[in-house]
């Protein structure tokens, strides 16, 4: 079995069982073509087949995915026996076992055929689509209404959206390859490729999502190591963030100091007459700026602590939900209804989760209660303290900042004006009026940066209010749990409960040091 140590990028393939032979070569080139771009075009990004290995289209992308080395995951309706039961000669038997031996991930969904095949096999389709990020489907294009057929499943994804007010569905894309088959040979512009985004993404936004992916699997080999995948995601994602959190604030603090210079030098120049610090003053605000430009814009370093932050935290959820025996994809609680440059987040975690399921899941009430709601409320609580302490301090530098450069603004212009009315005679102070205006300038420059940066990017103040209410929540939820059976449906009703109102805190988290402000209620 194949150790996936990235975030797969994952395809589904739904098609036609009766294709027409002389168009198998076509067929597999173009599928070809599709795998090969996106393994070029994201190299550090591994890719995975999902296929039920039906006759026909679903054996044809598998074949591919097995020539180019594809990792490939085998999903059934039912158990295999029955399933076997409806292929028509021993070839495709013997090419299915082929297949099989090749995937390195083999599942049912244990579906009761017996009462409603083509229920299971909708139900299958609807698996496939919503598992992968891109469904191929080969399809002539005709809408024969039938249950668990390519059609229905073509028309599941693009109406998906639509009727989904969660929108798991954006990021998705459909890929349809117009394909002949033997019950209807002729039709317009065959292999001809059609490529729709579902939700409110474009081919660019698309393109751009699954580079931010491939962007964080360049950094992320070799990191996941033995432990379960959602633990060592959540400890990769925990290091990036205090890293990329700890660099942000040396730069905006070499900023800050970049900034002081360039100002000093300026008023330097005038007070001491060397024209020389007028390079200081050049040099330093273009190095400013230059810093600013590079790690906060380009490199995104803020951001990089926002996202993995976020990442590490909805995992810890997820975590949650796999040892209370939930089978849900927090994705479905998780950024919904947000801009669309989030969806990478989602598709990440939705990924992530699905690599998740070929572990063995494992009950664990220790996990759910000592290390997950006393692990956050702890976490609050300190992040309550330390906020606390940071807005205190830094109201306090900025109030006194403010007032002090405030004060000698007002002695400067006051002195000037008894000057310009020969109340008080030139050059009587002991110090020029350069010496004002840089001691001015650099206080209120302090100012508005401390206000700037902490008192509204942080976003203290409704940190601590989101904190509070959520350590409420938890510690509501831990007494219930006491009192409730770890094997009850209640006991899953309150964790699940518990997660939404946690992805609901982290999601706002986000947005907000996003620099898309939202109200800070969670009532």
């Amino acid at each position: 079995m194949s150790k996936i140590d990235c975030i797969p990028i994952i395809f589904g393939i739904t098609g036609h069982r009766d294709l027409c032979l002389e168009d198998m070569p076509k067929l597999k080139e173009k599928l070809t073509i599709l795998l090969k771009e996106y393994k070029t075009t994201y190299p550090h990004t591994q890719i995975i087949l999902l296929s039920a290995l039906a006759q026909g289209a679903d054996m044809l992308a598998a074949e591919v995915a097995k020539e180019l080395g594809v990792v490939l995951h085998v999903v059934l309706p039912y158990e295999e026996k029955a399933y076997l039961n409806s292929f028509d000669d021993e070839a495709s038997k013997e090419l299915f076992q082929s297949l099989k031996n090749y995937a390195s991930k083999y599942d049912t969904l244990n579906c009761n055929q017996t009462k409603n095949r083509e229920g299971c096999y909708q139900q299958l389709g609807e698996y496939i689509a919503n598992t992968s990020n891109i469904l191929i489907a080969l399809w002539d294009g005709v809408d024969t209404s039938k249950k668990g057929g390519t059609s229905a499943i073509v028309k599941y994804m693009q109406r998906g959206f639509e009727e989904n007010c969660f929108d798991q569905l954006n990021g998705n894309a459909l890929f349809v390859i117009n394909t002949p088959r033997v019950s209807n040979p002729k039709i317009d512009h065959p292999f001809q490729i059609s490529k729709k985004y579902l939700g409110k993404m474009k081919e660019n936004d698309f393109k751009n999502m699954l580079q931010k992916i491939d962007k964080r699997n360049a950094d992320l080999k070799d990191q996941i190591k033995d432990d379960d995948i959602i633990t060592s995601f959540i400890r990769y994602f925990d290091k990036k963030a205090d890293k990329s959190q700890s660099i942000h604030k040396w730069i905006m603090l070499t900023i800050l100091i970049l900034s002081w210079i360039g100002v000093a030098s300026m008023e330097s120049m005038h007070v001491l007459h060397i024209d020389q610090f007028l390079w200081g003053y050049g040099i330093a605000l273009l190095m400013a700026f230059g810093v600013y430009h590079y790690f906060i814009k380009k490199r995104n370093i803020k951001n990089d602590f926002i996202y993995s932050r976020g990442i590490a935290e909805a995992l810890r959820v997820q975590k949650a939900y796999n040892h209370a025996g939930i089978d849900n994809c927090i994705t479905r609680h998780y950024l919904t209804n947000h801009h669309h440059k989030f969806t990478w987040i989602k598709t990440a975690l939705k990924n992530i989760y699905y690599l998740s399921t070929s572990e063995k899941r494992i009950k664990d009430d220790t996990y759910i209660k000592e290390k997950w709601i006393k692990g956050q409320i702890t976490y609050m609580e300190n992040a309550i303290s330390l906020r606390e302490n940071r807005l205190h301090r830094s109201e306090k530098i900025e109030n006194l900042s403010y007032r002090v450069g405030f004060v000698v603004l007002v002695v400067l212009f006051g002195w000037f004006v008894l000057e310009q009315f020969h109340i008080v005679e030139h050059g009587v102070l002991p110090f020029s009026w350069h010496h004002l205006v840089l001691v001015s300038s650099l206080l209120l420059m302090t100012a508005a940066f401390i206000g700037e940066k902490y008192l509204k990017i942080e976003g203290y103040e409704e940190d601590i209010y989101n904190f509070e209410i959520m350590i409420e929540i938890y510690k509501k939820a831990q007494k219930l749990l006491e009192k409730t059976e770890s094997d009850s449906e209640e006991y899953r009703e309150i964790i699940l409960d518990l997660g939404e109102k946690a992805l609901d805190e982290n999601s706002k988290w986000v947005v907000l040091h996003d620099g898309r402000r939202v109200e800070p209620s969670l009532e």
